[in-house]
């Protein structure tokens, strides 16, 4: 048994220089294909970043997570371009993450909309609109959950005071074991 738990916590450690190697990854990946990123970012995944990266920009210490789509153009607009008084027609926007703010997987962000500093934006939301500085967003589309601040109160009062390290007593905790 003892050589199978010192087996599993290498793979462990493995896995995550694995995943850090594929953050890093990541980052190099999107500035390569032009997207502006910051200091000290992080990503869980690769994000789409579309046919216009340039048209993105990230602030210091952002986190995305696996699944994000940047979208920095409609679309929609070739059912009508074709007409003639209409070929001229395009509708591209930026996009831009300020600093600290984290992204939650699988959210998608349409064109023309700014983040805010220390905002977070929960999984699976649709970001159709600017997100203020400070603030809690989630849903299809995004809607004003709550103020950082008061976030970071409910987090305070759903702590559980227990090491995250200690797979056991968080087992046991949750499992009642």
């Amino acid at each position: 048994m003892e050589k199978i738990k010192k087996i599993v916590n290498i793979l462990i450690k493995i896995r995550r220089w694995c995943a850090l190697k594929k953050m890093k990854f990541a980052i190099v990946i999107c500035r390569v294909k032009g997207v502006q990123i910051g200091e000290r970012c992080r990503f869980t995944g690769i994000p789409d970043v579309g046919s216009e990266p340039y048209l993105i920009k990230l602030g210091n210490d952002v986190i995305l997570t696996d699944g994000i789509k940047f979208l920095t153009h409609d679309g929609g607009i070739r059912v009508f371009t074709g007409e003639k008084n209409f070929s001229h027609v395009n509708k591209l926007g930026k996009i831009e993450i300020k600093d600290n703010s984290f992204i939650g997987a699988n959210s998608i962000l349409l064109p023309n909309i700014e983040i805010g500093p220390n905002s977070i934006v929960g999984a699976g939301s649709v970001v159709t609109k600017s997100i203020p500085p400070n603030t809690v967003y989630a849903g299809n589309p995004a809607k004003f959950i709550c103020t950082l601040e008061e976030y970071i109160e409910k987090c305070n009062l759903n702590t559980i005071d227990i090491d995250v390290k200690d797979k056991e007593k968080i087992k046991n905790y949750f499992w009642n074991e």
